[in-house]
């Protein structure tokens, strides 16, 4: 055979093999990944068996909604709380939209509410908020149960994938320096000027969240359905200043004022505490009986710290570093306590609250106590100071000084913004 002759055939035999795979190829590359959020509602009455009846009905309902749509479960049995997590889940397992599933009551009344992402175009692909009667068996499961949740995956990605997508400018009016994060995969700055364009689908509900440092966050949703739209966010500046009234261990008052640098981020903080006057629970006083106790000295203290999350979140977590110096007002002596004058202290703290007004904190505030004679310092501990007082060095024949960690020290008060 010729070499001519034999590289055309070889062609032609070939080809139909080539033409597989490209449009193998080209059919994967259009398939979408969508992972299932899938919970129980607070207070529902199904058991162990009928919640996984519901979970494996819905998986094989979904994985035949659409051939354009492979269905992903999630890795992490705890459903992530709100849109900004569980896209980054998302993102995390390769998917690039995600549908959150809550089923409420019981097998005789069953509450389903659906609600869909695509993180491709930034847009929230359908909600649903359904009612369903007596299930009576496994076989209403898959021809009723889950009928409206398959058709709205399948009918959305069809179209999403098929259709020619109309294409709309999204403006933001905000502070400059504002991020606005949920517009697709990316996430946008305003400009000197306070502004930030997108592009998105048309039409489209697009939910959104614009923070900046030291302002309350925004966060809505915008439906678009022209090809220009302007959006305007207000921004409320965050708090300044806030003042904490607290028990230190229970039992002794302390005062703080703080003043944020950063409106409710960066802080420094000036307190008092007064061991004064406070209340025990059990003075080891049998004889006297009082539940108030009092010594004579006082704790002035400074720090400086941060929160790690964003102000508008309901548990806030933050640390702050201090020092804090010992002071007696004893009759005939007012001043530094002698023995132990200085301390540093650590803070790690966090906030709850609803409102942005009041909220309730609680504190882990250790003291570590510089002391250049430890002896003096050893001596002035009840018998019971192993619990509570740790040495370093440990051993009291390396040097005369000693840092003391005095380990269970808590605060629990309220924190008011003024």
């Amino acid at each position: 055979m010729r070499p001519c002759r034999f590289v055309v055939m070889s062609f032609l035999l070939l080809f139909p093999f080539a033409l597989g795979f490209a449009q193998k190829s080209i059919d994967i590359e259009e398939i979408r990944r969508l992972v299932l959020y899938f919970e129980i509602g607070a207070g529902s009455e199904f058991t162990t068996q009928q919640q996984s009846l519901l979970y494996e009905s819905l998986l094989s309902n979904l994985s035949n909604a659409s051939e354009k749509v492979a269905l992903l479960e999630s890795r992490d049995e705890r459903v992530p709380l709100d849109d900004q997590e569980k896209t980054s889940a998302a993102e995390n397992i390769g998917a690039d939209s995600w549908l959150h599933l809550v089923v409420s009551g019981n097998f005789e009344s069953i509450g389903i509410q659906a609600r869909c992402l695509d993180l491709l175009n930034g847009i929230i692909a359908f909600e649903l908020d359904l009612e369903k009667e007596i299930i009576r068996g496994t076989r209403e499961l898959g021809l009723l149960m889950w009928r409206e949740v398959e058709d709205a995956v399948g009918d959305y990605f069809d179209r999403a994938l098929n259709m020619e997508n109309r294409i709309g400018d999204l403006t933001f009016q905000a502070l400059p320096g504002t991020r606005i994060q949920g517009i697709g995969r990316g996430r946008l700055k305003t400009t000197e000027q306070g502004i930030a364009t997108a592009q998105v689908a048309l039409p489209s509900t697009i939910p959104f969240r614009a923070t900046k440092p030291g302002y309350f966050p925004v966060e809505g949703q915008v439906y678009v359905d022209q090809t220009e739209k302007v959006i305007s966010l207000e921004q409320e500046l965050a708090a300044r200043i806030a003042l904490n009234v607290y028990l230190h261990n229970m039992s002794y008052p302390g005062f703080d004022l703080m003043y944020f640098f950063i409106p409710d981020t960066l802080f420094g903080r000036v307190g008092f505490l007064t061991y004064l006057v406070g209340f025990v629970l059990d003075d080891g006083d049998e004889e006297s009986g009082s539940v108030f106790t009092g010594h004579t000295l006082n704790n002035f203290s400074l720090s400086l710290g941060f929160f790690f999350s964003d102000p508008d979140r309901p548990f806030r977590p933050y640390f702050a570093l201090g020092a804090a110096w010992r002071l007696v007002t004893a009759n005939g002596y007012w001043g530094l306590e002698p023995v132990a004058p200085f301390a540093a202290q650590p803070v790690l703290g966090w906030e709850y609250a609803r409102s942005q007004k009041i909220k309730i904190f609680a504190e882990y505030a250790p003291y570590f106590y510089w002391v250049p004679e430890r002896y003096l310092f050893d001596l002035s501990l009840p018998p019971d100071r192993d619990l509570a007082f740790l040495f370093i060095p440990r051993r009291d024949d390396l040097v005369d000084w000693a840092w003391v960690w005095e380990i269970l020290v808590f605060n629990v008060g309220v924190r008011i913004r003024l």
